[in-house]
């Protein structure tokens, strides 16, 4: 176990790392859209597809953080489940 609180490892409390995301969510699509130079949208766009959505399927997102990501499937028909550890 690294003795470094901020380095990543399993030994870490899972409800001190879910806090620790509850506590950025509010401000994370920004963040993330500023650090990325807004890169993120083209990601999105990427990954939407790359999936090709259909109406009527299903698309499980796992580690989705606020859904934003999830919601781009949407006006394809698709149903999706939007699933965090936060």
């Amino acid at each position: 176990m690294s003795s470094d609180p901020n380095r990543a490892d399993l030994g870490k409390d899972p409800q001190r790392v879910s806090g620790m995301f509850d506590q950025v969510a509010a401000a994370y699509d920004r963040t993330n859209s500023v650090l990325s130079l807004g890169n993120d949208r083209f990601w999105r766009v990427a990954t939407l597809k790359a999936v090709a959505p259909k109406r009527g399927e299903r698309i499980l997102d796992l580690a989705a953080g606020t859904g934003t990501s999830s919601m781009a499937f949407v006006p394809s028909g698709a149903h999706v489940v939007a699933a965090d550890f936060s």
